[in-house]
């Protein structure tokens, strides 16, 4: 990556003690000049205090740039390979300060749900209910409109014509479903997710609950409860 450096630091940068912005400098390598501020305020939250109120009290340093969701996915999306260096060399900056002195660390983890409702999410067992569901639906009108010939009157000619409407909206609903079937068979999982295509069906701790999103699995210093290391999977 080319790295293109401002030769003015921003607010946010300026609002930073000293000391705090000389250990950014290691950081600034990964990222290019625009994008750089963002980073910038995040990880001295992390290194002041791995806690949301750090990271909140850090972003007012520079109260114009506030990101929403989108910025921070699509920021996410732009910068993978920075966010995983910066996350390496965070791990080095505590070393450096012996801030990893004992071998005990303490792991944790959380579902978070993604944007893929479970709605499009398809297993086997989802897809195979999904088209009963629609073959009554389709029986019931098709017997409806069996009644509705039999009154020959226009309250029943107007009926006929709406419920052929609605069969004609299920069987299209039903060529969609057999789509997702021959999917969900070609799946290495048998599960198939078509908003976030990395997105997985997963159990929660309540009984009978579960959300389409990741696992996310944290290791902390239990010392300094730092992050000595994460994953994010899509199976739990």
């Amino acid at each position: 990556m080319t790295q293109h450096r401002s030769s003015s630091p921003s607010a946010a940068a300026k609002a930073l003690p000293p000391l705090i912005a000389t250990l950014m400098q290691p950081f600034r390598e990964f990222f290019t000049a625009p994008v750089w501020s963002h980073p910038l305020i995040l990880i001295a939250g992390m290194v002041l205090s791995p806690g949301k109120r750090a990271i909140d009290d850090a972003e007012r340093a520079d109260r114009q740039r506030r990101p929403d969701f989108k910025t921070i996915a699509d920021f996410r999306r732009d910068n993978g390979p920075a966010i995983r260096a910066a996350c390496a060399q965070f791990v080095v900056l505590c070393r450096q300060l012996n801030l990893f002195t004992r071998s005990v660390v303490a792991v944790d983890g959380s579902k978070f749900k993604a944007v893929n409702t479970g709605d499009k999410n398809f297993t086997v067992a989802k897809v195979a209910k999904r088209i009963e569901q629609v073959e009554a639906s389709i029986a019931r009108y098709l017997a409806a409109l069996d009644h509705a010939d039999r009154r020959h009157d226009d309250v029943s000619e107007a009926k006929t014509t709406r419920i052929k409407e609605k069969i004609e909206g299920l069987r299209r609903q039903m060529q969609s479903l057999k789509a997702v079937e021959r999917q969900v068979e070609e799946a290495p999982d048998k599960q198939v997710s078509l908003t976030d295509p990395d997105a997985r069906s997963m159990a929660t701790s309540g009984k009978g609950t579960g959300i389409v999103g990741y696992n996310v699995q944290i290791a902390v210093d239990a010392e300094h409860h730092l992050i000595v290391a994460h994953e994010v999977t899509n199976v739990g």
